[in-house]
């Protein structure tokens, strides 16, 4: 077991046990103080795998640690050594292939804490707790009872998909880690300014809001649908404002599409028509079968929150009409459009992560009004109980985080990793012929360019051009021999476990 393995269980034993004594004692935590608490829980998970993964954390750490050089030009390269076009997300040098949110976070995490793993992680903790503290002011704010203030708590510090993504287990790592973080964060200032009108949680939705479409693009306007509903239903009176916060919004967003499209056209548009294509086609192989969504809920989850749908549905229904339509056509609604998405990937539907919660949340508040039911706060302890069982998935934890002894992939990375940062490559070199996308990773760990093709003659009078020095990898364990260049290069020595 890893140090913070060890951390993250010793944290998550420790925050039950405080949210247990506040809840005796029935001390009344400020929300800055669950923020706090969430992020101390959680802070461990940044440091579960000592590397960075490779779909597609990787990808997001090298292009966040460019953007410390001009956080307007995302790029996988510092310097263009060989020009490889604009076709691959994988190779081309300007990159838009996300949008930019998350990794300025991450950009600025390097900037203070240096270009490591564990700090490109940092942003989602912080982010998912700031969240977390938002939505435990909304639920005060609905007057919800302690001790299920605390639960929501115990919950969104539970969710073993979360961990992961966080941890980069998970597609898409940091992106979706802090996309859900502002998810929760926007629709608990969407509740917050529900039942307690004000200027300040419509404006913190709205920034969420925005932080999120540039975090995942559309899907982003997820919270502002939900809003736009409630305006709809409920009262006509806010349409004025509606508007408002939708030119917010854009006002927001938009720049950074214009100058994306004016500055790197071909990049640009090129990574539109790829996104356009989600919907009609499997892009990237990512083909599933039609129930690929349901089949990932108990992963999502666990199979405790069917029975939080339905009484918390229930609950609504008989106190809340109008947010029963909404929370009944969210979840519809999203499933039925990703099953239809040709392109299906693990996360889409965790987007109702802190819906299920406040479903729970509303099952429970329901059931701890039922003081006539013999039994009803043993029923709230069995289902809180289970729910955190299921969706702790301690058998996955332990396979994926505690047993690794054994574990290619994790000894593979680490090993990565140890090399890398063993080579001290400076600005100043170039590394060619690296196996399969380990370029990205050397990249990561060191300061140097490094391609996976072979170099040619225009390469090496580029990379003498900018005073650099060519090296090109060969694999001892594939016993390979370079070919005969007519150019000197120093040949660089090693053994590099590669996974796709």
């Amino acid at each position: 077991m890893s140090e913070a393995v060890y951390y993250l269980i010793t944290s998550q034993v420790l925050t039950l046990v405080l949210l247990l004594v506040c809840t005796l004692k029935r001390l009344v935590l400020p929300a800055w103080a669950v923020a706090l608490l969430v992020l101390i829980c959680l802070l461990p998970v940044a440091f579960l795998d000592a590397f960075v993964h490779i779909w597609d954390e990787r990808f997001h750490a090298l292009v966040a640690k460019n953007l410390q050089s001009n956080y307007l030009h995302p790029t996988l390269y510092h310097t263009e050594v060989s020009n490889l076009g604009v076709t691959g997300w994988d190779t081309c040098s300007t990159w838009l292939h996300k949008q930019p949110f998350f990794m300025w976070c991450m950009a600025i995490s390097y900037a203070i804490f240096g270009a490591d793993y564990w700090a490109g992680r940092l942003p989602a903790v912080v982010l998912y707790a700031m969240g977390a503290g938002v939505m435990y002011h909304a639920l005060q704010i609905m007057k919800i009872r302690l001790h299920l203030r605390y639960i929501t708590v115990l919950l969104l510090c539970t969710n073993m998909y979360m961990i992961s993504i966080v941890a980069g287990r998970q597609h898409l790592d940091q992106n979706d880690a802090v996309f859900v973080a502002l998810i929760l964060c926007g629709f608990g200032a969407l509740l917050w300014w529900f039942y307690k009108p004000s200027l300040l949680p419509r404006m913190l939705m709205v920034l969420s809001v925005a932080a999120a479409v540039l975090t995942k693009w559309l899907p982003g306007l997820f919270v502002f649908f939900v809003y736009t509903l409630l305006c709809l239903f409920e009262s006509r009176k806010w349409a004025k404002q509606w508007v408002v916060d939708l030119c917010l919004l854009l006002a927001m967003v938009l720049p950074w599409q214009v100058y994306a499209a004016v500055q790197f056209p071909n990049y640009y548009w090129l990574e539109m028509e790829l996104v356009s294509k989600h919907f009609a086609e499997a892009v990237e192989g990512q083909r599933q079968a039609w129930n690929y969504h349901f089949t990932m809920f108990e992963s999502h989850f666990g199979w405790g929150y069917i029975v939080v749908i339905v009484l918390g549905l229930a609950s609504l229904w008989r106190k809340e009409r109008v947010w029963f339509i909404i929370a009944l056509l969210a979840l519809v609604g999203t499933y039925v459009f990703y099953t239809l998405a040709a392109t299906k990937m693990p996360s889409f539907v965790f987007i109702l992560w802190p819906l299920m919660v406040w479903l729970a949340v509303m099952a429970l508040h329901r059931l701890s009004e039922k003081k006539k039911v013999m039994g009803s706060s043993l029923l709230i302890i069995v289902l809180v109980a289970g729910i955190v069982f299921f969706q702790l998935r301690y058998p996955y934890f332990k396979k994926e985080f505690i047993a690794t002894q054994g574990n290619d992939y994790v000894q593979g990375m680490q090993n990565n990793r140890i090399l890398f940062k063993k080579w001290q490559f400076t600005k100043r070199d170039v590394v060619y012929n690296l196996p399969g996308r380990s370029y990205i990773e050397l990249m990561f760990y060191s300061n140097c360019v490094a391609y996976h093709h072979l170099p040619d003659t225009n390469d090496y009078a580029m990379a003498k051009k900018l005073g650099m020095q060519v090296y090109c990898f060969v694999d001892t364990s594939k016993q390979d021999t370079l070919p005969n260049f007519d150019f000197p290069i120093k040949p660089l020595i090693g053994k590099i476990a590669v996974f796709e």
